[in-house]
């Protein structure tokens, strides 16, 4: 991991990838843009799943998606 990147990990604690400021990869493929505070499915058919609140992503209900951390 590269001292910019940040771990990823699921709800339950599971390392699932990498955060690089900006995109999410999940097995080395992007997953997740973060566009502010706000969370996208990466590609062109991007849809919105939640927000960045601090280390976290969180879905629009409240539940946690996932954390980072360095």
């Amino acid at each position: 991991m590269k001292k910019s990147e940040y771990a990823v990990f699921s709800a339950t604690g599971d390392l699932l990838g990498t955060f690089d400021g900006e995109v999410i990869y999940i097995g080395g493929k992007p997953a997740y843009r973060i566009d502010g505070t706000e969370v996208y499915t990466f590609g062109p058919r991007a849809e919105f799943v939640g927000y960045l609140n601090g280390d976290a992503v969180t879905t629009t209900q409240g539940l946690n998606l996932f954390k980072m951390a360095l």
